[in-house]
């Protein structure tokens, strides 16, 4: 099977699109030895692409280097003599005549919630909906987020085939953030914006006394639609991005990790935290019921709620088993499907 993915992500991307890419090619090439995968990267990334992946003796992968300067702009690219093509949000529009068209939408969120998103967030991010109906098949991460798409694109296949921790992390650096603290600490991962509810989840930890016991720790940079309120507490300690090793490290050591969105179409932050056997406390959402029955949830529109599922998961100690899904079953799903398409 010939099959072109779309990875404008690969080397500079949201972490979350670059994880998801990196790991679904890598896991398919190393599945599915028979098969030619190509990628296209920015032009100005191929060359390093490549390096990458000859160092890493990935030798059924192929590197297409693209000058469009939009990821969206792939999608009028005709890329015909593959079998198929799978893009990521913008379901291509050309895929070629014999070519079967396949997009893996990450999530419809900001049609639900539009109001979550920055104006430009909302103008980039428009056109997947209509993409996605050109498309002969759209993959996503959890039945949740597939209920979701089917409510918006109608009759298109639309297959939930899961996700998982990224294949490789970074070796952890000599000093790491978490080194410098003493005290126990509770652990929250994401990008800074207004659906992580960071805000909310502050004020339920100030107003309840959980700070008084336990330094929280925010890993993640701003992002789109931020919460309005800068909180600098004594007890609150932003690190901002950090590598991959440093965040397992996180993980490890925290006395909690709390994931507190308003609403997510997966959440890797939470596979990552089971993967590394955390005591968790997170929102009562789909995706989330979905991935675990071993947290502690509460409703993340109510302070106290929080600060009281976070008390009881600290008071449990109940730490969550490892995710039993792998990449290896992500891009079987995702196999299968294109060639009973």
């Amino acid at each position: 099977m010939k099959v072109l993915f779309d990875a404008y992500w690969w080397a500079d991307g949201p972490p979350s699109g670059r994880n998801v890419v990196r790991s679904i090619v890598k896991s398919w090439s190393h599945e599915f030895r028979a098969d030619d995968l190509t990628i296209a990267v920015p032009a100005k990334y191929a060359e390093q692409t490549r390096e990458e992946l000859a160092l890493e003796d990935v030798s059924n992968v192929d590197v297409l280097g693209t000058r469009v300067p939009l990821h969206a702009g792939l999608s009028l690219v005709p890329r015909p003599g593959f079998d198929a093509l799978v893009a990521q949000n913008f379901a291509s529009q050309l895929p070629g005549r014999k070519t079967l068209n396949a997009v893996f939408v990450h999530d419809f969120i900001f049609l639900d919630h539009p109001e979550w998103f920055t104006r430009r967030e909302r103008a980039y991010l428009a056109p997947m909906r209509a993409m996605a109906t050109r498309a002969d098949l759209v993959f996503t991460s959890s039945l949740a987020e597939k209920a979701r798409i089917e409510r918006y694109v109608g009759a298109t296949r639309t297959v939930a085939v899961g996700l998982a921790s990224p294949l490789l992390v970074d070796p952890p650096s000599p000093e790491s953030p978490q080194e410098s603290f003493d005290d126990p600490f509770i652990l929250a991962v994401g990008r800074l914006n207004v659906r992580k509810n960071l805000d909310r989840l502050i004020g339920a930890l100030d107003s309840f006394g959980v700070l008084n016991s336990h330094r929280l720790v925010v890993v993640g940079e701003r992002d789109g639609a931020a919460s309005t309120t800068e909180w600098r507490s004594k007890n609150v300690s932003w690190l901002g991005y950090v590598s991959d090793g440093e965040l397992v490290r996180l993980y490890k050591n925290a006395s909690l990790f709390v994931f507190p969105s308003l609403d997510e179409g997966f959440g890797l932050p939470l596979v990552e935290a089971m993967n590394a056997g955390c005591v968790i406390a997170a929102s009562d959402i789909p995706a989330f019921r979905e991935l675990t029955d071993e947290a502690t949830f509460f409703d993340p529109n109510d302070e106290e709620s929080i600060a009281r599922g976070v008390q009881a998961a600290l008071a449990s100690s109940r730490h969550a088993s490892p995710q039993r899904w792998g990449w290896k079953d992500t891009v079987a799903v995702m196999r299968k499907e294109i060639e009973s398409a």
